[in-house]
């Protein structure tokens, strides 16, 4: 499980969210398949 310690740095986290924030390129939409990220980017 390489990726499980990378998605709970919340360094890296802060900094991908705030590329996500900035982003200006044409509209994209997320689409949840099982809730199982959900739960865990509330839970981290």
């Amino acid at each position: 499980m390489k990726y499980i310690t990378e998605y709970r740095d919340k360094e890296l986290v802060r900094i991908l969210v705030d590329k996500i924030h900035a982003y200006r390129g044409p509209k994209v939409r997320f689409m949840e398949v099982c809730g199982g990220h959900t739960m865990a980017i509330q839970k981290f």
